[in-house]
């Protein structure tokens, strides 16, 4: 199982034309509490909560503690939300995240805005392919992700987000195209179905 700190550790290499570079949260700007959409590299989609389709194709969404994280086509970036500017008059969506740090800095809280639950590993499970969910926000150590960013495509970071109690990648499983297709945590690789561009709505910026 692969660990990486916080503390600057420096990679390079080229893959086209990606740089790739281990970066410590801290370094980027953060103001605190604004919404963010998390896109998977591999994909296109973002992170979103687990849902069945309604009439009409209408999402009809798990409250349940427990309901699994996956991705799903991104709605609502480029938007009327992303001309909001106060954190708290953002709409609450299902594809929006609040990134808290814990402290002044460190492993962050991933917060869905429309249910109020953290991205959160099933059972505190350290196993390769535990299932990610969603869960009451309690600061345990399965719901803090040290985030940073390991490559640079056209000048986008993509992060991973590294599970503090596993040591594991928030990942979309078996590199899945789908809609609906299932996030876990897997052994961090750093290959594209666990590279997330993370984007400030209300500030309109691609980064943390």
């Amino acid at each position: 199982m692969r660990r990486h700190s916080l503390v600057a550790v420096v990679a390079t290499f080229v893959v086209g034309l990606s740089v790739a570079a281990a970066v410590s949260p801290i370094a980027n700007a953060y103001n605190g509490g604004e919404d963010h959409t998390l896109t998977v590299m591999h994909s296109g989609k973002c992170l979103d909560r687990e849902y069945t389709l309604g009439f009409r194709g209408i999402k009809l969404f798990n409250p349940n503690d427990g309901a699994a994280a996956v991705q799903s086509a991104c709605t609502g970036v480029g938007g009327i939300a992303q001309l909001c500017r106060v954190p708290s008059g953002c709409a609450p969506t299902n594809q929006f995240w609040r990134l808290d740090f814990t402290g002044i800095s460190g492993p962050m809280l991933v917060q869905n805005r429309q249910s109020g639950k953290c991205l959160d590993v099933a059972g505190d499970s350290t196993m390769y392919y535990a299932s990610v969910v969603q869960m009451p926000c309690d600061g345990t150590d399965s719901q803090l992700w040290n985030i940073y960013a390991v490559r640079y495509l056209n000048g986008i970071p993509y992060y991973v987000l590294d599970n503090l109690h596993s040591g594991q990648c928030l990942t979309v499983a078996w590199s899945s195209m789908n809609d609906g297709a299932a996030v876990v945590q897997a052994d961090c690789t750093w290959t594209d179905n666990q590279l997330w561009d993370i984007y400030n709505v209300p500030f309109n910026y691609h980064g943390v």
